[in-house]
């Protein structure tokens, strides 16, 4: 039930689902604690990291998720 939460960046890969910034996630990016209190669907990246992709992949840009 994500969709409510505000981002900087925002780049949609599937519907709903994307990659964008999460300024109010408090554990490091990578840790365990991703997999039970992170992420809803998305990916989420460090703020200074999703602005650099943000700028360099253009739209149309082909994104391969593995689990």
């Amino acid at each position: 039930s994500g969709g409510a939460y505000p981002v900087h960046y925002w780049m949609p890969y599937n519907g709903a689902y994307g990659m964008h910034d999460s300024p109010w996630q408090t554990f490091p990016y990578g840790s365990p604690l991703y997999r039970t209190q992170g992420s809803h669907g998305c990916i989420h990246f460090p703020g200074p990291a999703m602005a650099w992709l943000y700028g360099w992949a253009p739209v149309g840009t082909t994104v391969t998720v593995r689990t």
